[in-house]
């Protein structure tokens, strides 16, 4: 049975603000707040836009690109929704999905989802929420053990009241537990089996509860050198419905040599099609790019390159851009830049996206 949901095609809005945006970062301004504070289109522009591809009970789209964005909100005060709303108004159009990461601890927002601001954005089914659920304790930096989890140890205190909310809560969800589980700061949580175990788990006791609305992601980091522990922590066919991976163009951030959209994304996608999961749909858990200080056009063209480079590699079906920053040569915002913010525009509604 088909899901009714519908992904958003490009409306209109927003012309003008990329004119207005180099003004705006000398002055220390979001660009995509000072954009949606000047054109303003209103919150039903965004909602009414034209509705073009349907997607699947797994939530594939049955054309184009399920488009996302992850962003963090600037003050508690102002809360998470509002700047993602204007990142929205910026480019003209609404994502498709909207991403948070919540932790360990079913506690607040942190821990329990969704929030106000999830269900503020997903009510009316045109965004998808897409929950990044970490077996980390942020406010301890403490961590569950794998195989605790997978034991049971956590099933009456987390894993069953996210149940309980997310069969309330109804609508068709991404959960991608453990993010980048290959990375040096997992090897602590357990072994490659542990993680299978406790993936399996997790799922298992959701299904029991009468869980019918979520649809798992798998989303390791993607590096090539964690290929052989990345392909031991695959929990297997039955129980991933997506699979994923986080490729960022780094350049100075970590030292290596600019790389087009294309590169950053075929090496780790060659390797799932050759390895076992060529039936799958794969999604961009994260990407992004950092700027290039030497060439200030070229995250320009970076972000405005996705789309060529998304139709060469026609499994990936949803992505999701990484906005925000860990220092200041590793920003990788598309509201850091007025060229960030244009390439992002286009790519956003390229034809290839929307299904247009």
């Amino acid at each position: 049975m088909t899901v009714q949901l519908h992904r958003s095609r490009r409306v209109g809005g927003a012309l003008a603000a990329l004119a207005l945006a180099a003004a705006l970062i000398s002055s220390g301004t979001s660009v995509a707040q000072s954009v949606a504070q000047r054109v303003a289109p209103s919150r039903a522009d965004i909602d009414s836009s034209t509705l073009a591809c349907g997607v699947n009970r797994l939530l594939v789209p049955s054309c184009g690109v399920s488009w996302g964005v992850y962003t963090k909100q600037r003050t508690a005060a102002e809360g998470w929704a509002t700047p993602f709303v204007q990142i929205e108004r910026a480019i003209g159009r609404r994502f498709d999905l909207v991403k948070r990461y919540h932790d360990w601890s079913n506690s607040g927002g942190n821990g329990q989802f969704p929030d106000q601001y999830e269900r503020q954005l997903g009510a009316t089914g045109q965004r998808t929420l897409y929950f990044a659920w970490t077996s980390n304790i942020w406010s301890t930096g403490s961590f569950a053990h794998w195989r605790d989890i997978a034991n049971g140890k956590y099933d009456s205190s987390v894993i069953l009241p996210a149940a309980k909310r997310l069969k309330a809560w109804g609508k068709p969800v991404f959960i991608d537990f453990d993010h980048e589980m290959d990375g040096r700061t997992r090897t602590a949580n357990g072994t490659p089996a542990d993680y299978v175990a406790a993936y399996r788990h997790i799922q298992d006791v959701m299904a029991n509860a009468g869980v019918t609305n979520v649809v798992w992601a798998w989303v390791p980091t993607g590096t090539m050198a964690n290929v052989g522990r990345i392909k031991a922590m695959y929990p297997g066919d039955a129980y991933v419905d997506w699979v994923g991976y986080d490729p960022y163009n780094f350049y100075r951030c970590n030292g290596s040599p600019w790389e087009d959209p294309y590169r950053s994304l075929a090496p780790f996608y060659g390797w799932l099609q050759d390895n076992g999961m060529a039936d799958k749909p794969i999604l961009l858990g994260e990407y992004g790019s950092v700027p290039d200080p030497d060439n200030v056009g070229r995250i320009k063209d970076w972000y405005g390159g996705v789309p060529a480079a998304l139709k060469r590699l026609p499994h990936i079906k949803a992505v999701i851009q990484w906005n925000s920053q860990t220092s200041t040569i590793c920003d990788f915002r598309v509201t850091g830049s007025p060229a960030a913010l244009s390439g992002f525009r286009s790519a956003a509604n390229a034809p290839y996206v929307t299904g247009g």
